[in-house]
């Protein structure tokens, strides 16, 4: 759990700044997440089960927490590249590309 719950937190990091269409693959992919999580056909195809309930509440603490931190570490990352090299979290359109050199 705590895995997949990072995991899909990494493809939010990676895919930003997030622009629709990059919104839409994110939202696809956790969309698809929790639909092999709650169909019990998928659960049962890939021998996922749900861990007790304390041990859940665990797990998403400790997801939580490691969220808090890859967070904390990319706006600390951002923050130490000149403003011009800083990516926004979110963009309403895709972000335009320079080519240097041409």
């Amino acid at each position: 759990v705590v895995l997949l719950i990072v995991g899909l937190f990494v493809l939010v990091l990676l895919a930003r700044p997030i622009t629709p269409y990059r919104a839409v693959i994110v939202l696809a992919m956790i969309g698809l997440v929790l639909i092999v999580l709650l169909v019990p056909g998928f659960r049962h195809f890939y021998a996922l089960d749900f861990p007790p309930r304390h041990a859940l509440a665990g797990a998403l603490i400790i997801a939580a927490s490691a969220i808090a931190v890859l967070e904390a570490g990319w706006t600390w990352a951002q923050r130490q590249l000149p403003e011009a090299d800083r990516v926004s979290r979110i963009a309403l359109k895709p972000p335009t590309t320079t080519s240097a050199g041409a």
